[in-house]
Order: C-alpha cells, then structure tokens, then sequence
C-alpha cells in the first residue's frame, strides 16, 4: 500500500468577543452643574454617594496652593499647587490668638484655622508659602463620590481624589 499524505490540519480562530459594558447603577445623581466635569472623571471618581449640597466655605491663597475651610465638617482642605492635598480637622479655638504665628499681618500670614494648621502642621506652611491674598468667604457647592469629590468655588471647580491628588477645572 502507498502512504496517502494528509492535508495539514487547519486553524479557525474562534470570533473575537466583545465584551458587554457593564452599566452601573448610581444611587445618586449626578448634580446638573457637574455633568461635564462628572463625564471627563468618572472613571476615577465613581459613582455619587450623595446628593450635592451648598455650604458655607472660607477660602485663601497662597504662594503655592489654597486653603478651604468648609463648616458642614468643619475641616481644613490644604491644597498644593503640586497636585496634592491634605484634610485637617479645624483646630482653632474662638478665644484662642488669631495668629498662631508669624507676623501679625494678614496676608502673609494666615489667620485663625487656616493660620493654626499653617503654623503647626509639619510641611504645610513650606508647601503653600505665604498668603497672597487675606481669607473670604462664600456658599459653595459639593458632592462626594466613591472616591473623591467634586468643590465648585468662586476660585474654580475642584476634583479632589481619595488618593490624595487634586484637579481644577
């Protein structure tokens, strides 16, 4: 008998599949004066975990970042112009002096909760430098997420990260 050679087996590469979206459900909604900031970082900041609220807010600028103090926490948001940002608990005591340190001048020097965390807290007095401009305040607008939040200002729209970096929009 003669060896009948056998064709080669072939390959058929099964369809690629694409996968289905999964779409998530918020609780919440998205406030109608965040959508497009919502849209460009949802990825990041996941879904609300509450609906948007207006509070009462003390701002301050300095060389190299802002300072907000914000009253439904009552806490100090220290944010670098390198990105990064921090929360402190306002530990500033009425009665207390209004300058904790430095001169008794405002600006440069911050004073009362902004000028406590400033003097006492280590790196934020060398990472804002020194005011620029003496603390105001306004009603501004938040809403928190899974992992940030968004702070609408008169200074601009902030999005701040869990993982402790910040954008302006």
């Amino acid at each position: 008998p003669t060896d009948t050679p056998r064709p080669a087996p072939t390959f058929t590469p099964e369809p690629t599949r694409t996968p289905t979206p999964v779409v998530v459900a918020c609780s919440y909604s998205v406030n109608s004066s965040f959508a497009n900031t919502y849209q460009s970082f949802q990825a990041q900041l996941g879904c609300p975990t509450d609906n948007a609220w207006t509070t009462w807010s003390a701002k301050e600028s300095f060389d190299k970042g802002y300072m907000f103090w914000q009253e439904t926490t009552d806490k100090i948001f220290v944010l670098y112009n390198s990105g990064n940002w921090a929360r402190y608990d306002d530990i500033w005591v009425e009665g207390e002096p209004e300058f904790s340190c430095g001169t008794q001048q405002s600006p440069p020097t911050p004073k009362r909760g902004f000028g406590k965390i400033w003097c006492t807290k280590s790196g934020v007095q060398q990472g804002l430098g020194y005011a620029t401009a003496g603390e105001s305040g306004e009603d501004t607008t938040m809403q928190a997420f899974a992992n940030g939040f968004i702070w609408q200002t008169s200074l601009g729209r902030y999005i701040l990260f869990n993982d402790g970096t910040w954008r302006r929009q």
